[in-house]
């Protein structure tokens, strides 16, 4: 199917959402008066131009209902979607989703407009059922509310940075060296816990993004800044481990992905070619995989776990090579027979 520019995707957009509001119509009333109805996520999608698979008769039903020009239909001739109501089951499984959460008051004030984007967001992929996509909609939503007092917390860095440094560059002209040294150590603390709580923002961010991926990259920053010299593998490791044990508790996929995005760039940035550490790297990777394959509708995870776990042992020291086979015995077995 031929996409359409996405200028004149935002441009149909603009002109749904006009002619809604000149019918005092919100978004569901609209949707209801489709024919056949459709749910919030598509009708949002549309409005703010991101339905790249719109086609020529969805866009039809859209020009009758809200009376619009009939210039539009010429824009999207080529795009013929299959669907009969344009719709697709991501779309409708997010809709399922933001009632839930109204229905069991988890929303926690959130707009309409937030609740079908993250909705949106966790609906599309692979997961195996809606309650993974509810799962992870939920947790964004409980650290959005708990993030929101970071600039408080923060307060105004920048000007009580400048304030200590006049303080300090006064105490120097009086020579009271230590004082001066004192303050800079506290300030450099100030600091750490502004930083601290920046990585906690930006994570947060990433959550409401669905980009586990910039996650794992902010995460691994992170400990260059604060890991020993040499100690960055073990760190990165570590925290593999604690975002996919998060995540299996939960059944988050989001943390799930970061947990093996952080394992991934370890054993590739950091392991590979280096017998010490490949062993343990290719173990954490496998367990991410192995815990991604269980909630996941395609078996990729599946086989690269028995890969990743394979080469760990086959690189493992003799001398631990038993211990580790045991540790691997409950995962190989059944759950690895259909991966054939």
């Amino acid at each position: 199917m031929p996409k359409v520019d996405p200028d004149i995707l935002k441009a149909f957009g603009r002109a749904v959402r006009r002619a809604r509001g000149k019918h005092g119509w919100n978004q569901k009333q609209l949707g209801d008066a489709c024919k056949p109805p459709v749910g919030n996520s598509l009708i949002s999608k549309i409005e703010k131009g991101q339905k790249e698979t719109l086609g020529f008769t969805s866009v039809g039903r859209f020009v009758k209902l809200l009376e619009l020009d009939e210039t539009w239909l010429d824009k999207f001739l080529d795009a013929e979607e299959t669907a009969e109501s344009g719709e697709t089951k991501a779309e409708q499984e997010a809709d399922q989703v933001v009632d839930r959460l109204r229905r069991e008051g988890a929303t926690a004030g959130a707009t309409d407009d937030l609740l079908i984007q993250l909705a949106n967001r966790f609906t599309e992929g692979d997961h195996k059922d809606r309650e993974t996509a509810y799962v992870s909609v939920r947790a964004a939503l409980e650290e959005l509310v708990q993030n929101k007092d970071i600039a408080a917390l923060a307060g105004n860095a920048d000007a009580q940075f400048a304030a200590l440094m006049r303080q300090v560059d006064a105490l120097n002209d009086d020579g009271d060296f230590d004082e001066a040294a004192r303050l800079l150590d506290e300030e450099q603390d100030r600091l750490d816990q502004v930083a601290a709580l920046h990585l906690k923002k930006q994570l947060s961010q990433d959550r409401l993004r669905n980009r586990p991926d910039l996650a794992a990259k902010r995460l691994i920053a992170d400990q260059y800044r604060q890991a020993p010299p040499g100690g960055v593998f073990w760190a990165v490791d570590g925290l593999a481990d604690a975002w996919r044990d998060e995540g299996d508790r939960g059944g988050d996929m989001f943390a799930l992905t970061a947990a093996l995005a952080l394992a991934k760039a370890n054993y590739e940035d950091r392991a590979k070619g280096k017998k010490r550490l490949e062993a343990s790297a290719l173990f954490t990777l496998g367990w991410c995989h192995l815990r991604l394959a269980e909630r996941s509708t395609k078996d990729s995870h599946l086989h690269i776990a028995r890969k990743a776990i394979n080469a760990a042992i086959d690189k493992t020291d003799k001398k631990k090579k038993s211990c580790e086979l045991g540790r691997a015995k409950g995962w190989t077995g059944q759950r690895f027979e259909s991966a054939g």
